[in-house]
């Protein structure tokens, strides 16, 4: 995860779009998403990015330690 965080961070800064591999709780399978990093917060525990989703057209959150690969 500290690894996402480090990769994920240099994009926010850089505005890079960024494919995910992501394990969603909703979908219950992994799913790849074209994003556009905004922001890392961290709430209640827990690392999460938000996000633009290219595919859905709409800011999401993904919680950092459910991204498999960046």
């Amino acid at each position: 995860m500290e690894e996402n965080f480090d990769l994920i961070s240099g994009a926010i800064i850089q505005q890079k779009i960024c494919k995910i591999r992501y394990g969603s709780f909703f979908h219950g399978k992994d799913i790849t998403a074209t994003i556009h990093p905004l922001k890392q917060v961290f709430i209640q525990r827990a690392w999460y990015l938000f996000a633009w989703s290219a595919s859905e057209k709409a800011i999401r959150t993904y919680k950092l330690i459910r991204i498999k690969s960046l």
